[in-house]
């Protein structure tokens, strides 16, 4: 194999016109910066004069000792604002903007929070240590290969580190696979098809670490994907070895020592084309990597091969490793280490983490004022471990405990792990947007298309109750009973329907309930199941007439303003005879509202602006959105918990559990 010695880095820079308004800025922030040091300077230089020599109790200067001067800090240029967040490629114009961006792994899906670092294709694979630097592998060919790698310097200029191999013959000897920095930032491991080997990060002429195996009869081994372990003294890489016959083919996970002896396999299975990986856990205990769309955990000394419960590849940790970013569905997803806590987020891929620690709230990574410091948290009680989970109510004994249960939407038929919230016979409806109370009825009331409830009440974290709304008895039976019901966004109004009107009351009432009219139903009809939008402007209902319980197919879908004007028909006439009515359910970010209707129902979802109607879960009702958008809960046709993503593929069913509201917190 003839590795050819990499180009220069470029002394101009880049001259396209996007990459130019990102090194002005990072330029602007360091003019900023360097006014504020300068002024900083001279005080700190005064001060250092006279720490120097010290005064003497007669007025005299005395010497002091010296100390050493801490190094400079580095320059951070456009990785400034990214510390700690995930930085990923989009290469395909038909997904958005080119380039490669970064997200706050807190929010992903803010589109207007992420950050682009270049404008130019490529694949981000590893952080320099100290996150200054950053490796892309640019211009894929093919799954695993690229014509070189490339350093992002933090002024924006790039270094090329390694082409590939020259096509010999119409086919290439050997292309990159992979890459990762040394600890100190100043060596860069790559793999081709032949060995793996290492080269200087600011470029220079390759070093041989490890050969691929040569003694394989009727086979050929390769080598992707090395990564330093955190302390420099170890590779981690996948060793593929084709053969003949796809029954003696085979993958494993090996580990050598950084200068090519030792060589270890951790974990040996059969041929897989879908690999990718290994990524070191922070602390160099552990390894991640993925095949055949599995995520898999092992310890650095083999032991313990943990596969995680979520389909998903390209593993990433968190600088503290207390999580894991991964691909899923094409879109990043985000857990626990432990493999709990599974989120996506529909508009952010997968990539590796930048090492430095979050900024904190009222200052930022160079110590500039930022933003002012959030309030503290609210008090969560009953509610600090069910952030992210599923609650649902049991109300009849003869399916188990009365209550209010939580599950862990990873794992729901996991007994052991759900938790009991309250033992009275109660239904989950709602969540505040910060998850620090829970809008439950109790009592049903009369049949309708949809489940109604004579009380409704607002559950604290400290596991007391407030009624906010009660239906009326008449003759002993209840009349105009409560149907639906969610929370304004700030967490102090909530809205119902009695059938013949919609209301909002105080979420809080200091005294009794007072409720305050929206919207009078029209004329032999009824409204069912109000939701404020996410953003309390507009309200979503169900318009079913008198007649038509078991009728004509009349049911609408209808949108509100907040103060009972602007009345829109988003569809009707979709439903079929007796609706079975489940929702209205807004998406997180107020896009889409899903329900569900019909005399087999299914759950369709369509545009708040009345496009796009489409059926995406067939058999199923009572839609829940995920806090992210990217997944529907609901009850499927046997009763059971259902959880779908949100374009209906990828449906699951779990007998242990029921649907309900997902808490909103990740």
């Amino acid at each position: 194999m003839r590795l050819v010695k990499p180009h220069p880095p470029r002394a101009d820079g880049p001259t396209d016109a996007a990459l130019e308004a990102l090194i002005k800025e990072a330029r602007r922030r360091a003019r900023r910066r360097r006014l504020l040091y300068g002024a900083v300077g001279l005080v700190a230089a005064s001060g250092a004069l006279l720490g120097y020599f010290g005064f003497d109790r007669g007025g005299g200067l005395t010497p002091t000792a010296n100390e050493p001067t801490p190094p400079p800090p580095t320059h951070r240029g456009i990785f400034a604002d990214v510390a700690g967040w995930i930085v990923f490629s989009n290469d395909r114009i038909n997904q958005g903007a080119v380039g490669i961006w970064a997200v706050d792994p807190t929010r992903p899906n803010d589109l207007e929070a992420r950050i682009q670092l270049s404008d130019r294709p490529g694949e981000p694979l590893a952080w320099s240590s100290d996150g200054s630097k950053l490796m892309i592998e640019r211009d894929r060919e093919g799954p695993r290969a690229a014509p070189g790698l490339f350093v992002l310097n933090a002024d924006g200029t790039e270094t090329r580190v390694m082409i590939n191999n020259p096509k010999v013959g119409g086919g290439a000897l050997g292309g990159i696979g992979g890459g990762s920095f040394s600890p100190d930032g100043s060596q860069v491991v790559f793999a081709t098809y032949e060995g793996i080997y290492t080269v200087d990060a600011d470029g220079g002429t390759p070093r041989l670490v490890l050969p691929a195996r040569s003694d394989l009869p009727n086979s050929q081994s390769d080598l992707f994907s090395p990564a330093f372990s955190p302390d420099g003294t170890q590779i981690a890489y996948l060793d593929l070895h084709f053969a003949e016959s796809l029954d003696e083919a085979g993958l494993s996970l090996r580990v050598v020592n950084a200068d090519g002896t030792g060589v270890r396999v951790l974990h040996e299975v059969d041929y897989h084309f879908a690999l990718s990986g290994p990524a070191w856990s922070p602390d160099g205990t552990h390894i991640a990597y993925s095949r055949a769309g599995s995520l898999w955990v092992v310890s650095a000394d083999g032991s313990g091969l943990t596969r995680m419960p979520f389909h998903g590849n390209s593993p990433y940790w968190s600088p503290d490793g207390s999580r894991i970013a991964f691909v899923t569905s094409g879109v990043l997803g985000i857990a626990k280490a432990d493999g709990t806590n599974v989120q996506k987020f529909g508009a952010a891929h997968a990539g590796p983490w930048n090492p430095l620690p979050l900024a904190m709230p009222g200052e930022s990574v160079e110590g500039q004022a930022n933003e002012p410091a959030p309030p503290p948290p609210t008090p969560r009680g009953i509610f600090a471990d069910v952030a992210g989970w599923i609650v649902f109510g049991n109300d009849r004994v003869n399916q188990g405990p009365v209550g209010i249960w939580a599950v862990d939407p990873t794992r729901p038929n996991d007994l052991e792990a759900r938790i009991q919230l309250s033992d009275r016979p109660e239904e989950a409806l709602a969540w505040t947007s910060d998850g620090s109370r829970l809008l439950v009825g109790r009592g049903r009331g009369q049949q309708g298309p949809g489940s109604s409830w004579k009380r409704l009440l607002v559950l604290k974290p400290d596991a007391t109750e407030t009624e906010v709304a009660r239906c009326t008895i008449v003759g002993g039976k209840p009349l105009g009973c409560i149907s639906g019901g969610s929370f304004s966004p700030d967490g102090s109004q909530v809205v119902f329907a009695t059938y013949n009107a919609i209301y909002t009351a105080d979420a809080d009432p200091t005294d009794h309930p007072d409720s305050r009219l929206v919207l009078a139903a029209r004329s032999r009809t009824d409204a069912f199941n109000p939701a404020f939008s996410p953003d309390g402007t507009q309200i979503a209902y169900a318009d079913l007439p008198h007649a038509n319980f078991h009728g004509d197919k009349e049911l609408s879908i209808r949108v509100v303003n907040t103060d009972g004007s602007g009345v829109r028909v988003l569809v009707d006439n979709v439903c079929g005879v007796y609706p079975r009515l489940g929702g209205p359910a807004w998406s997180p970010a107020g896009t889409h509202i899903a329900f569900s209707c019909g005399v087999e129902p299914g759950i369709w979802v369509i545009g708040a602006d009345g496009s796009g109607l489409t059926q995406v879960i067939p058999n199923a009702t009572n839609p829940y959105w995920s806090p992210d958008g990217s997944r529907i809960a609901f009850r499927a046709a046997s009763g059971v918990l259902g959880i779908a993503d949100a374009d209906g593929t990828y449906v699951q069913k779990f007998g242990a559990a029921r649907a309900g509201p997902w808490n909103p917190l990740p």
